[in-house]
C-alpha cells in the first residue's frame, strides 16, 4: 500500500535503509563473499550552517499516464537532533574505524555521551496546489519574536502571524534548519 510505505518514510530515521536478504556482498573484515543482513545510512561527515530538505511530493503516476502530486502530511520537529547522523559529532563515534562490522552496533549505541548536535526549523515552504499549478506561500520564525506568535505565514503581501501547532499542520515542500 503507498500509503504505509509513504508513513513508514515518514520519520527522521528516514536517512536510514535496511536490506534483508540482500545480495551477496563483501563484509568490512572479511576476505571471503556471504549472504546476510545489511544496513545502509547516509552519515553526515561536516555540517553546515543551514539544512534544507526538499519534500518530494510530485511523482509519475503510469495507469493514469500523469504527474501527481502525494499530498499526504509529513511530520517534521521544530528542533532537529543531527548526532544518530553524523559519523564525527565533536568525537569519534563508537564504530567509526571499529574492526567489528557497523552492523553489530546501532547508531543510538553509539551516540551515548556525545553532545547533541542541534538545528533550529526556521521555515516551511508549502505548495498549495496541484502537481501542474499552484500557489507557494511560507512559514517563517518571526524575527525577535515572543511567544506565542513565534511565526509568521507569508503568501504574497499578506503576513499573519501563527503559532507553532499552526506550522504542524503545514504540507511542507521545502524545510529550513538553522544550526544552533
Amino acid at each position: 500500500d503507498d500509503t504505509e510505505e509513504w508513513e513508514s518514510m515518514n520519520n527522521t530515521s528516514m536517512l536510514e535503509e535496511s536490506f534483508m536478504d540482500a545480495d551477496d556482498f563483501l563484509g568490512t573484515q572479511c576476505t571471503t563473499l556471504h549472504r546476510g543482513h545489511a544496513k545502509k545510512c547516509l552519515l553526515l561527515t561536516r555540517l553546515p550552517s543551514v539544512l534544507c530538505f526538499h519534500v518530494q511530493r510530485r511523482y509519475y503516476d503510469p495507469v493514469r499516464d500523469t504527474m501527481c502530486k502525494a499530498m499526504q502530511h509529513v511530520a517534521f520537529p521544530e528542533t532537529l537532533d543531527l548526532r544518530s547522523h553524523c559519523a564525527y559529532g565533536g568525537q569519534s563515534c563508537s564504530w567509526v574505524g571499529q574492526t567489528t562490522s557497523p552492523v553489530q552496533t546501532t547508531r543510538s549505541e553509539s551516540v551515548r555521551g556525545i553532545k547533541p548536535i542541534l538545528y533550529r526549523l526556521m521555515s516551511v515552504i508549502e505548495h498549495r496546489g496541484n502537481a501542474h499549478a499552484g500557489h507557494y506561500q511560507a512559514y517563517r520564525r518571526a524575527p525577535e519574536a515572543s511567544a506565542p506568535k513565534e511565526w509568521v505565514l507569508v503568501s504574497d503581501l499578506d503576513v499573519t502571524p501563527l503559532q507553532w501547532k499552526d506550522v504542524q499542520r503545514a504540507q511542507a515542500y521545502m524545510l529550513f534548519y538553522e544550526k544552533i
